[in-house]
């Protein structure tokens, strides 16, 4: 039984918003198609790891769909709040390069030098997740006390994972085993917070990563993240896993590439798809999703 007859079968309702994760490479259209969930009735709030606010924006492409579905939504219409990775400064590389020219492999993986309370933007991320506070300084309250009227955004998952790393490491220039498997926790639990947790939507955005697997002699495209053993295990944690692509001007969105992990639940399992999450959250409210707007208080 599928799940809109199972849902009608026990009258019931879905009590949380739906979990999207979307994977494309850069320009692909992921972060601009975000405001089409302002047309599904939805208020989007974007947590930003890197500087690519402006797409959240009206674009100048007088044939975009998304923007012809979003014409009554000014540029202001979705609150966002950004935290920029550490980059160490030019001083940091010049010192760095002096090491890797001076130092062995071992010694690179081994030092310590203090600078790890500069590289706290993983805990920024948190903090934001606790109560979103928007690059105007208003606070909106605790994305985990929001309603399905509300989806919280993440953008990129990438640069979360090399967060999380540098929040253990610092800068160092080369990493060990033990950093990667500390650096995958923090981010596996990041992700399982906000796919387990929150009553609201939410949706992930990251970058594919291409893995060969030699037992078959395939490559299968999942979501970038912190080494190799992680990103096979993060689209289990959605709903809808989405890969949207950019044809020259077409954008399209697919949740049945044949060499990637695609899922549809919300969604058909189809290619070609419009970037829309109209016809998504459309699927989540005929599987019983209800938009119940957020208390007051919490506003």
């Amino acid at each position: 039984m599928g799940a809109v007859a199972l849902s009608k079968a026990l009258n019931m309702s879905l009590p949380f918003g739906v979990k999207v994760l979307i994977i494309a490479d850069a320009g692909g259209g992921k972060t601009h198609s975000l405001r089409t969930l302002l047309a599904a009735g939805i208020q989007p709030f974007v947590l930003a790891t890197e500087p690519g606010v402006r797409s959240l924006a009206p674009c100048e492409n007088t044939h975009c769909n998304v923007c012809a579905k979003t014409r009554d939504y000014g540029p202001d219409a979705i609150p966002w709040a950004y935290v920029a990775m550490n980059t160490g400064g030019i001083d940091l590389l010049i010192k760095q390069a002096a090491d890797v020219n001076t130092k062995s492999q071992k010694m690179l993986c081994n030092i310590e030098d203090g600078m790890r309370k500069d590289y706290n933007q993983f805990g920024e991320v948190l903090q934001l997740t606790k109560n979103f506070v928007d690059h105007t300084g208003r606070s909106w309250g605790s994305p985990m006390e929001w309603n399905t009227d509300r989806a919280f955004v993440l953008d990129a998952a990438t640069e979360l994972a090399n967060m999380a790393m540098a929040m253990y490491v610092g800068k160092r220039p080369v990493y060990d085993k033990p950093d990667y498997l500390v650096a995958q926790r923090m981010t596996y639990n990041y992700l399982h917070l906000i796919t387990n947790s929150l009553r609201c939507h939410a949706v992930v955005l990251g970058h594919p990563d291409p893995q060969f697997n030699e037992a078959v002699g395939t490559v299968r495209i999942t979501m970038q993240s912190v080494g190799n053993k992680l990103s096979p295990q993060l689209p289990r944690k959605f709903d809808d896993v989405i890969i949207a692509k950019r044809v020259g001007t077409n954008f399209t969105w697919s949740t049945a590439e044949v060499n990637a992990e695609g899922k549809g639940r919300n969604l058909p399992i189809k290619a070609d798809m419009p970037q829309d999450f109209v016809p998504l959250i459309e699927g989540w409210k005929r599987a019983g999703g209800v938009i119940e707007p957020t208390p007051v208080e919490t506003r």
